[in-house]
């Protein structure tokens, strides 16, 4: 504290003592008035001061959506059956093919690679 520093004290000496801007006394008072006593000291003791703590923000209190379990359950239950449907339409197209073009394309596995010259270059061919 400043008042501590002060070399020469004269007894009933009064000073007003204030924080710097960001700072407070503890009690919030602005300032504080202290006196010297005959034997030197500052009387009452000033306190030191504490950094100011900015008011809390707001912040709401949290509570959970209207049927957000519901919701939840809905989107999770579709999401699944999706799933179930991606998975039973191709287990079919395995299974039956797709058409003539599955038909075709089984029939040209089982053709074999041939070269086919084209524009100068090896292409390589089912026919």
């Amino acid at each position: 504290m400043l008042v501590d520093k002060v070399r020469q004290r004269v007894a009933g000496t009064v000073v007003n003592v204030s924080c710097a801007a960001d700072k407070m006394f503890p009690d919030s008072e602005p300032y504080k008035m202290t006196s010297c006593s005959p034997r030197g000291e500052w009387l009452p003791a000033v306190p030191d001061c504490i950094y100011r703590i900015s008011p809390p923000k707001f912040a709401p209190t949290l509570k959970e959506a209207t049927k957000s379990r519901l919701i939840g359950t809905v989107a999770i239950v579709l999401v699944a059956m999706l799933f179930v449907l991606v998975v039973v339409l191709d287990v079919v197209t395995l299974i039956y093919g797709h058409g003539d073009t599955t038909k075709r394309r089984r029939q040209d596995c089982h053709k074999p690679l041939r070269p086919h010259y084209g524009n100068m270059r090896l292409i390589w061919a089912k026919k």
